[in-house]
Order: C-alpha cells, then structure tokens, then sequence
C-alpha cells in the first residue's frame, strides 16, 4: 500500500514490479493484493498497461483499515468482539487489559494514515 501511495495518481502499477520492488514474492504479492482488494480502495486494470492503482487519497486510508484487511482483524484477542468464543467471559480477570490495549492500538492506528507511511 506504501508503494502505491507513492505511486497516487501516476497510474497502475504492475503487481510483478511492486513484488519486486518490496522484495516479496510474485505469490505472497497476489495474496496481500487480493486482501487489499477487499478495502474498496484499489482499482485494477487489465491488458499490457493494466495493474492497480489507489482510488482513495492516501491520507484517507488509515493503517487500521490496511492491518484490519490484511489480518482479518486488527484486535489483539478474538474474545473483545466475539464473547461467544470465551467461557470465561463474565469472570475474565484480564479483560479490562485487552479493552484497554484494543482501544489504545485502534486509537495509535486511526491516527496513522497512507500518506504519512511515504515520508
């Protein structure tokens, strides 16, 4: 996403280049790339000038939403939005330090945007 908001408005990129370019492999590039897919905020193109470009400003994009599309969630433990996977909900002693943690990681991530990773 980093090499992509450098790229904003300079049109697609090839996902071979940007493999290339982060040093990552063609495969592990297509498997991030179809995760970010899923943000809304990538546009692909295909044929011999296609790629993907950014559709959303990079300082619209929060790295909460990038982490969040890559890990699926960007909450350290399960149990805080999904009590029915915890049997100690009611009497967790540690709870109140993951809320705690959760609502500090979101707060840092909210604040951290696309375009501040380009600097």
């Amino acid at each position: 996403m980093v090499r992509l908001a450098k790229n904003y408005d300079k049109g697609p990129m090839l996902l071979s280049d940007m493999s290339e370019q982060e040093d990552i492999s063609l495969k592990y590039a297509e498997h991030l790339i179809r995760s970010l897919k899923k943000t809304g905020y990538l546009k692909s193109y295909r044929g011999a000038t296609g790629g993907y470009e950014l559709c959303v400003p990079p300082e619209k994009i929060t790295a909460r939403k990038i982490i969040g599309a890559l890990e699926g969630t960007e909450y350290p433990v399960e149990c805080i939005h999904k009590p029915e996977v915890c049997k100690k909900i009611d009497y967790c002693p540690t709870r109140e330090v993951w809320q705690k943690l959760e609502s500090a990681i979101a707060t840092t991530l909210d604040d951290i945007t696309l375009n501040e990773l380009t600097k």
